[in-house]
């Protein structure tokens, strides 16, 4: 009798010690869930477990389908705030479908919902999300990633082990630290950036390599910023759009990626800060709004990309480059004035000289004193390997000298700096048997050089 009786003391301190991980249960929505309090009095808190030791549930049921995590129970009378969610607190919940983390979590423990195969909804309501390292081992259905209103803070690297994650929404960004939550994530993603949204966060999305789509929904009307390195080295990103509210974009949002096509809606070229699209394709096809094409290349976006297309149905745009023909052993250390009705014509009246020994002089003076008007087409010149030497400089500050080969490509791209300190600029051009040159505030034709070129 007394040895029987100690065997069920053994087994009675047994199931006590093995139920121990949870100090209250409570039911919501039809679903058992199992807390342990952190902290009492007047911020009592508490985390929400595993029944048992380890993160296991043995034979208490797990929970199933969607679930929504209070933000607050009661045992006892008192009442406590859910504030964490324990180390494997879900883990192995393989009929878990969808789950809400309510807005007073900080802490998302580790392996928290490791091999929840069909976990597909993950939706954030956490003001201060504080650590969630590994959480997500073995999720490969997550499809939806809700990113909600409240949230402001999320840890970095906080979803790199992802290993799938079909849509990432962000309902409305308030953030004041969101750095490299998909650090390294490679499975092909779309993110959704809602209409409430103000500012991509700097280093959001930094590494996403499987970034594959941005949306801004409904325009995104109160979008004004494009944060530092927010889209930097989402090497899957091929086009964005980006709406006409977009005013300001960071230092290296955009780089390294492969972009292949960008659209802006604004007919105002945003601001750059510092290099935006540092290891960007120069060649990227940028479509603009219609009648905007001067506005984008006398700005900084000029700087990075060499076209810029309009929309289908866009008119021609009223003002056209002259493209002339200079042969090598004419106007060497003449002076050339840019736009000149009767320019034509001097050069006509001088073919005479065509075919004489080339000038002892290695440089080409263009004299630009004359102001030029926004109404003045920019002029194409035809040259052969020489220093351009432009006088008058700092009446033409922002003004565009491009250097194009007989293909159409751009081979020099430089600006007439607003700080120039003296009157003559100096523009040495590469060693090209043939090239043209454009100097004007409307070199808008670039594409186009082949088949405007004159004859000769």
């Amino acid at each position: 009798m007394k040895r029987l009786a100690a065997i069920s003391l053994l087994l009675l301190l047994t199931v006590t010690a093995t139920v121990s991980a949870f100090d209250f249960k409570k039911v919501v929505a039809g679903q058992t869930l199992y807390f342990t309090i952190l902290s009492a009095g007047d911020n009592a808190t508490v985390a929400l477990v595993a029944p048992l030791d380890n993160g296991r549930y043995g034979d208490f049921p797990t929970p199933q389908g969607r679930l929504t995590i209070p933000d607050e129970v009661s045992s006892d009378g008192v009442r406590y705030r859910v504030t964490a969610i324990g180390d494997r607190a879900f883990a192995g919940c393989g009929r878990l479908q969808a789950l809400t983390v309510p807005r007073w979590v900080t802490t998302v423990g580790n392996a928290a919902f490791e091999g929840c195969g069909n976990l597909h909804t993950m939706v954030f309501l956490c003001d201060s999300l504080a650590t969630m390292n590994g959480a997500f081992k073995g999720c490969v259905s997550i499809d939806s990633l809700v990113i909600g209103p409240s949230v402001r803070f999320m840890p970095s690297f906080a979803f790199y082990n992802l290993e799938k994650v079909g849509v990432v929404v962000f309902q409305a960004v308030k953030a004041v630290s969101m750095n490299y939550l998909f650090f390294g994530c490679t499975d092909s993603a779309r993110i959704v950036f809602d209409e409430r949204v103000g500012s991509v966060p700097p280093f959001l999305c930094y590494n996403f390599m499987g970034l594959s789509e941005v949306e801004f929904a409904k325009g995104t009307p109160s979008l004004s910023t494009i944060g530092q390195c927010a889209f930097a080295n989402c090497t899957s990103l091929r086009s964005i759009v980006l709406p006409v509210s977009v005013n300001l974009i960071e230092s290296n949002a955009f780089s390294y990626c492969r972009l292949q096509r960008l659209e802006l809606l604004s007919p105002q070229a945003p601001y750059l800060l510092e290099t935006p699209f540092f290891g960007v394709d120069k060649a990227t096809q940028v479509l603009i709004p219609c009648g905007s094409r001067q506005n984008y290349v006398n700005s900084a976006m000029g700087r990075y990309f060499e076209h810029f297309d309009y929309p289908k149905g866009c008119p021609t745009d009223p003002l056209q480059a002259e493209v002339v023909y200079i042969h090598d052993t004419v106007w060497l250390h003449d002076t050339v004035y840019l736009p000149e009705p009767a320019f034509r014509q001097r050069l006509e009246a001088s073919a005479d000289t065509v075919g004489k020994s080339p000038s002892m002089y290695d440089h080409v003076e263009v004299d630009l004193s004359g102001r030029i008007r926004e109404s003045d087409p920019a002029a194409w010149i035809f040259l052969d390997g020489k220093i351009v030497r432009i006088t008058h400089a700092k009446r033409l500050t922002g003004i565009a000298v491009k250097a194009y080969d007989e293909n159409g490509r751009l081979i020099v791209d430089e600006r007439i700096p607003a700080d120039q300190p003296s009157d003559n600029y100096y523009l040495k051009l590469p060693k090209k048997k043939r090239y043209f040159l454009t100097i004007g505030n409307l070199p808008t034709i670039s594409v186009d050089i082949p088949s405007q070129r004159i004859s000769y």
